[in-house]
């Protein structure tokens, strides 16, 4: 909630918790989730100094899914906030969803659900209803 002000410390406490308790596989799925939270990520990458360096920002949203702030860099949170701890639970996670029993009950329900609707906001209504 930008409009509650302290939007660092808002990111902060959602991205902490959030490998905890949630797998996910790619930078994608991670910003699906994060957007449940009014907070979307972007993959920077670029040469600083005649050394190559890719990061993460973290961008907070409105309701609307709108940019509602100025980005912060993943540093400001801490190592398991940034790409390189990412695209380790990235790979933990692809391990262990590989063969979870869900997994065939989740494909068969996202099949459904991009079948039945026409834009993101039906699709994670219909989703939010299956579950």
């Amino acid at each position: 909630n930008y409009k509650a002000g302290d939007v660092k410390s808002q990111i902060a406490s959602v991205i902490r918790h959030l490998p905890n308790y949630y797998q996910y596989q790619t930078l994608g799925e991670y910003n699906a989730l994060l957007s449940l939270f009014n907070i979307t990520t972007e993959k920077v990458e670029g040469e600083l100094k005649g050394k190559m360096q890719k990061g993460l920002l973290y961008i907070p949203l409105n309701e609307k899914g709108e940019r509602a702030g100025h980005p912060f860099k993943a540093s400001l949170f801490g190592k398991s906030a940034g790409l390189p701890a990412l695209e380790l639970h990235f790979e933990k996670s692809k391990t262990a969803l590989k063969n979870h029993p869900s997994q065939k009950t989740l494909q068969s329900a996202i099949a459904i659900a991009l079948k039945s609707t026409t834009d993101e906001l039906s699709l994670k209504k219909q989703l939010a209803k299956l579950y």
